[in-house]
């Protein structure tokens, strides 16, 4: 009997948890969920029917802060190309601050391009908490340094924003 065979027996909370217990342990072994489900059909299916009622979740008005940070901990094991506009539409204002800073965690583990755009955009909309985790976001990949030094350069963020001892990594930055 395999192990997923067991997860699909189980009610659906328990299923969630051995899902994302297990998508938390390959990030840390920096694989991903996503990249052994395209050899598991089973396994797809699950994080299927999850990101499935994530999303919902996430386009639910009427859906509670803890239970969009709940839906976000689900997405973060998917496909950017398949959960990244969600993630990205949780940096809107009208979203809690909790929930934003939860998107730019989950937006943090995904090496895409859009991601350092989706956070320079969204910058104006957030609070100085949650624009203090966009900076330390963009300073956590070296390529997307360029596009936060770029956005400083344009005006787009203010450089008061940074941190002094972050500036001076910065200033040590090879572009």
């Amino acid at each position: 009997v395999s192990l997923l065979t067991l997860v699909e027996a189980q009610p659906s909370d328990v299923r969630r948890t051995i899902i994302l217990g297990l998508g938390d342990g390959l990030q840390r072994s920096r694989s991903s969920l996503s990249k052994y489900t395209q050899d598991a059909p089973a396994a797809a299916k699950l994080l299927s029917a999850l990101t499935t009622g994530a999303k919902k979740t996430l386009e639910n008005d009427s859906s509670s802060a803890i239970a969009r940070i709940r839906a976000i901990e689900v997405l973060v094991h998917g496909k950017f190309s398949d959960i990244g506009d969600t993630l990205i539409e949780m940096l809107d204002p009208r979203q809690p601050p909790s929930v934003q800073l939860a998107a730019i965690q989950a937006l943090s583990g995904f090496d895409d391009p859009e991601v350092p755009s989706a956070l320079i955009e969204a910058w104006q909309g957030l609070s100085p908490t949650v624009r203090g985790e966009v900076t330390e976001t963009l300073l956590s990949q070296s390529h997307w340094i360029t596009v936060l030094l770029d956005a400083v350069g344009e005006g787009d963020i203010s450089s008061g924003y940074i941190a002094p001892v972050r500036k001076e990594r910065l200033m040590k930055h090879r572009d």
